[in-house]
């Protein structure tokens, strides 16, 4: 990444994104290593001369102390963290905090109300990889898209690709592909990689591996990683789709869905949960609650209950530790004859 890169990436985002100003405070917990913290909170502080402010490590239990403590206004938060912080048991001084904005990425949108109302913080969705120096496509401060990941910044292009290699039709789910229009603001490749490089950007578009569409308005809509998307049976399931179902049960603090191999070929869905401190649940429970909100061929087949998920520094998780254990000791609904109904 060039030092131009940088900069843009830097000064789109607090311009666009959050408006971020001299008097701001801008907080991360995310380690700095992470592009989202160096080009977004770092950079992103200096170009608008803020302050930062430095967490160690995401802690759902001592986050908003330590926002209060350093006088946060902007945050930036991934994956889980919101959905995280939204099953916390509620407080009365929940919204005692001076932060106005959180620029987020993949958030599922049903937190989004309940997590604004509760915290009195305003959220704004972004896409972005390492690849194109964080946040590249963002809703604008105000905008009111959900669950639109936003637009492609000015000097940035989206495009949608299906299947058959040609550009998708507005609506239709394929690979995002993503190209600078302005100077390297863009990786140039990876380091002694070239084959690997190659094969990610071709004729200037970049191959993002992820999936989505595009609206009738230009605004863009994540789906899933391509690498997560799971193939039973003739049909691609997004592991992203089940996982937001499953979150919104009001016992389970988190959960994770990956493919298993199938006797039958291509594979099974297995699903992971965890279930909030205080509560529990049973196998049978989950499955009521899937096949009552998706279609019939997404309800998972493997249930497995977790105390926690392996995770990297910047809380995603590593579903190929995950998919490591295979089916293992994990319940399964046809082997107890739990029979799904076929509505959809």
């Amino acid at each position: 990444l060039s030092h131009s890169a940088y900069v843009n990436s830097a000064q789109s985002f607090v311009n666009y994104m959050v408006g971020a100003s001299s008097k701001d405070v801008l907080f991360t917990a995310l380690p700095l290593f992470h592009i989202n913290a160096q080009a977004h909170t770092v950079l992103g502080a200096i170009s608008s001369n803020a302050t930062i402010a430095l967490g160690k490590r995401f802690s759902a239990s001592r986050f908003w102390s330590e926002i209060r403590s350093h006088g946060a206004t902007i945050f930036n938060s991934l994956g889980s963290m919101i959905p995280i912080l939204c099953k916390q048991p509620e407080k009365e001084d929940d919204n005692d905090n001076l932060v106005r904005v959180t620029a987020c990425a993949a958030t599922p949108k049903e937190f989004w109300k309940p997590f604004e109302e509760r915290f009195g913080v305003r959220i704004v969705e972004g896409y972005g990889l390492t690849e194109t120096t964080g946040f590249c496509v963002t809703n604008p401060l105000y905008a009111d898209k959900p669950p639109s990941i936003g637009k492609p910044y000015s000097y940035v292009e989206a495009k949608i690709v299906n299947e058959d290699g040609n550009e998708a039709r507005t609506g239709e789910i394929g690979e995002i592909f993503i190209r600078s229009l302005q100077g390297q603001a863009f990786m140039q490749g990876y380091y002694k990689m070239l084959d690997k490089t190659e094969e990610a950007i071709k004729e200037g578009w970049f191959h993002t591996g992820d999936r989505g569409y595009l609206d009738e308005e230009g605004y863009l809509y994540f789906c899933d990683r391509i690498k997560q998307c799971i193939r039973r049976r003739g049909e691609n399931i997004s592991s992203w789709e089940i996982e937001k179902v499953v979150n919104n049960h009001p016992k389970v603090l988190e959960s994770a869905a990956i493919g298993v191999p199938s006797e039958v070929g291509e594979e099974d869905v297995k699903l992971y949960v965890i279930v909030k401190k205080g509560e529990t649940m049973s196998c049978e429970e989950i499955i009521d609650w899937c096949q009552e909100r998706m279609a019939y061929f997404m309800v998972p087949r493997y249930v497995q209950f977790s105390e926690n998920f392996p995770k990297t520094a910047t809380e995603r998780i590593q579903k190929f530790k995950l998919k490591e254990e295979g089916i293992g000791n994990a319940w399964d609904r046809e082997q107890v004859g739990y029979v799904i109904k076929r509505t959809s």
